[in-house]
């Protein structure tokens, strides 16, 4: 099939994943980088602590600028310095606005005392003394180069090379590398994360260290809208420059907005190895769209959705297998299927992901934005369904993918993971008959239970990032 007719009917499975959802199912996962803030609900007398509200909004203004300049070290220290100062700002502010709070002393000298108590707050005030009466902190910056083969998730080489080496240059240089594999050429691709870090701070990425800081600080904000009997929320700033409420769960990222978790992502470039091409994994949520339901309800219209998948609450086994049976459906009608995760948390969904792959290693790149994605909207279930093809090992090659095997056989694959560490993968092999292959027979679903999932520990990361945050604030 060639690769119009599969991006055609690509977008025909994407209209029916689209339909077939209801209004929380086929929420967006918003990827405007910079479009989030802490809002005052609308009310007579909102907000206590005005001018400390602002200061909030103003370091998280200057995050982003830093975040834009990484690359550069000049803006990148004179944004770096406004935001420290901003941040360290709040308390002094929000001391000054002891009256909109009720019994002030008393409620902020337990915020002190939590905030004493981590290290990160801690650093804050003596970076920013360090800033006001001696001069610019002392900084270092470093890349990570990472070798990573196609079909192993962990780096096979990594090294850690000047900062300001463009990736064509640091790819020209493991070229000719003699302590690079040679048989990692042409089936392994670079990724390069830039870094800074404070000489007194030295394993903590500057800019998650203030996006923890913002996070604790906009902890206290919010407290002191409870105490004075009023509230904020998480906003979306919508293209017509209104907000609307963030949907999907905040408690995971610890007072930190949405668009503060994927600095990483950023950070954060991809070629591939011996042809130095850079390359952009691609993973784009699908939002609901009136029109390409309407003509989905029309092209499926003879498909019965199985009970329970688009609005019911069910467990990951569950809404595992339900999703499965309707995927070899929409296959067997179209004749392809786009990989699509399906994010989950409380047993209903969250939103959808389409990872678009064009290359054979773009389902392991777009991992780690997926696993983004995840610990942005607080998911703890996801489902990631896709077509895969398969071979039996081969001793007279045993490093030989099943992509290249001439003996390969296609299938569609599904895996779920959840934050409780259950995790499940379906395989069902189908063949094509017909003229041109367009009458499809599935093959008895297989059920490896106990076959964990390599391509998912990005995801298995964030969770127990979450875990080990939540232990501590408890």
């Amino acid at each position: 099939m060639g690769r119009a007719a599969n991006r055609k009917k690509s977008r025909r499975i994407k209209e029916a994943t689209n339909v077939q959802t209801d209004q929380d199912f086929a929420q967006s996962v918003p990827r405007t980088r910079c479009q989030h803030s802490l809002d005052d609900i609308p009310e007579p007398g909102a907000c206590p602590i005005p001018k400390t509200h602002s200061r909030l909004q103003e370091a998280h203004r200057l995050w982003h600028q830093a975040l834009d300049l990484y690359a550069e070290p000049e803006g990148f220290r004179i944004n770096l310095n406004a935001c420290i100062q901003a941040l360290r700002n709040v308390t002094f502010v929000l001391q000054k606005e002891h009256a909109g709070v009720p019994n002030f002393e008393h409620w902020y000298a337990n915020w002190q005392a939590h905030m004493k108590q981590d290290p990160v707050m801690r650093w804050l005030v003596g970076a920013r003394n360090t800033i006001v009466k001696e001069g610019d902190l002392e900084t270092r910056s470093h890349s990570r180069v990472s070798m990573i083969d196609y079909y192993i998730p962990t780096p096979v080489f990594v090294s850690e090379m000047p900062p300001l080496l463009t990736t064509d240059m640091i790819a020209a240089q493991l070229a000719s590398s003699k302590n690079v594999p040679e048989t990692l050429k042409g089936k392994a691709f670079i990724q390069v994360e830039r870094c800074w870090v404070v000489n007194n701070l030295p394993d903590a990425e500057l800019l998650e260290t203030l996006a923890h800081a913002y996070g604790v600080l906009s902890n206290v904000v919010s407290d002191a809208h409870k105490e004075a009997g009023l509230k904020v929320f998480v906003a979306l700033r919508n293209k017509d420059g209104n907000n609307t409420p963030w949907k999907n769960p905040t408690e995971q990222i610890n007072g930190r907005l949405p668009c503060m978790v994927t600095s990483v992502e950023q950070r954060t470039s991809w070629a591939e190895f011996g042809s130095g091409a850079k390359v952009v994994p691609a993973v784009l949520p699908i939002s609901f769209n009136p029109m390409l339901a309407a003509k989905a309800r029309k092209r499926y219209a003879d498909i019965e959705v199985p009970p329970g998948l688009a609005t019911g609450q069910n467990t990951l086994r569950q809404a595992a297998e339900l999703h499965f049976e309707y995927a070899k459906k929409l296959l067997t009608k179209d004749g392809t299927h786009l990989t699509i995760a399906f994010l989950r948390a409380g047993g209903k969904g969250l939103g959808m992901v389409h990872l678009e792959l064009q290359r054979r290693y773009d389902k392991y790149l777009s991992m780690p934005k997926l696993a983004l994605e995840i610990e942005k909207v607080g998911a703890d279930e996801v489902i990631l369904i896709s077509e895969a093809w398969l071979a039996f090992s081969n001793p007279k090659h045993p490093g030989r993918s099943a992509t290249d095997s001439p003996d390969r056989f296609e299938a569609l694959d599904l895996m779920a993971a959840s934050a409780a560490g259950e995790e499940i993968l379906l395989c069902a092999v189908f063949r094509r008959h017909g003229k041109n292959g367009k009458n499809i027979e599935f093959e008895p679903t297989i059920d490896n239970v106990e076959r964990p999932a390599p391509l998912l520990e990005a995801i298995r990361d964030v969770w127990r990032r979450r875990k080990t945050s939540d232990t501590k604030s408890g």
